[in-house]
C-alpha cells in the first residue's frame, strides 16, 4: 500500500505544486525514508515519486536535492553492510 501511497502523493504534488507546499516537507520527508525500506517496490516507487516531483514541480527542486544529498552522505557507506538480496 505504502508504493502506491508513494506514486499516488508524487503525481498529487506534481500537479497540485502549491496546494501542497504546507504539506512537502512532510510528504518528502516520507519518500527520502522509504529509499531505505526493505521491501523492493517502496523503495522503487518513492524513487520514482522524488523523480517525478524533481522533474515537474520546480519550485521543490532545491528542497528535494537538499534532502537528497544529506539523505546520501548519512548512509551510501552503510551499503556494504547490507545483506546480497535476490528477487
Amino acid at each position: 500500500m505504502r508504493d502506491a501511497a508513494c506514486v499516488a502523493t508524487g503525481i498529487f504534488v506534481t500537479s497540485f505544486a502549491e496546494e501542497s507546499e504546507n504539506q512537502f516537507n512532510e510528504i518528502s520527508d516520507l519518500w527520502i525514508a522509504h529509499l531505505s525500506e526493505n521491501i523492493f517496490s517502496v523503495r522503487h516507487h518513492s524513487a520514482k515519486a522524488i523523480a517525478t516531483v524533481f522533474e515537474s514541480a520546480g519550485m521543490f527542486r532545491e528542497i528535494l536535492e537538499n534532502k537528497i544529498t544529506s539523505h546520501l552522505n548519512a548512509n551510501i557507506l552503510k551499503a556494504k553492510e547490507q545483506k546480497t538480496t535476490t528477487e
